[in-house]
């Protein structure tokens, strides 16, 4: 599956920047929550389904937490390598839950993404900033995995 592919590339793009940190900067307290970050992305990754469940409402479980996980990661030391991941967690989600559930937690994720900036100490324009450009790439990622299941629908 290229979406598995895809996960791997960016992954590995995580991988070699930790280990730049790493090299760079020595083993400290955030290289450790960081290389944890990465260890429990793994494995959030296995547990991922691609197709809708049965019950919708706990199918938001996986798909949030691998986000939330991935998103974690620019706070335990990525310098935004690890956008591409979080917005697969977004691909998924549209193919888990559809449409209008994936457009509302990508708006609420946005928001708070951008209210930690905020709460940060930077200023409310880095914020702003950091806020929309999530959602312009997650709207951008999740309108071509809603194509790729009308696409699929069609095909059946």
């Amino acid at each position: 599956m290229l979406i598995s592919m895809a996960f791997w590339v960016a992954l590995a793009q995580v991988v070699v920047f930790f280990v730049i940190k790493l090299v760079s900067s020595g083993p400290t307290a955030m290289t450790v929550l960081y290389a944890g970050n990465i260890i429990v992305l793994v494995s959030l990754w296995y547990l991922l389904r691609w197709d809708t469940p049965k019950h919708p409402s706990l199918a938001l479980i996986r798909p949030v937490a691998f986000i939330v996980t991935a998103l974690a990661l620019g706070f335990t030391g990525s310098s935004g390598e690890h956008s591409f991941i979080t917005l697969l967690g977004f691909a998924n989600l549209v193919f888990v839950v559809g449409l209008v559930p994936t457009l509302v937690t990508v708006i609420v994720l946005s928001a708070v993404l951008g209210a930690a900036d905020l709460f940060s100490g930077n200023p409310w324009t880095r914020a702003l900033g950091t806020s929309f450009t999530m959602l312009v790439a997650a709207l951008f990622v999740v309108g071509l995995a809603q194509s790729v299941l009308i696409a699929e629908r069609r095909r059946r």
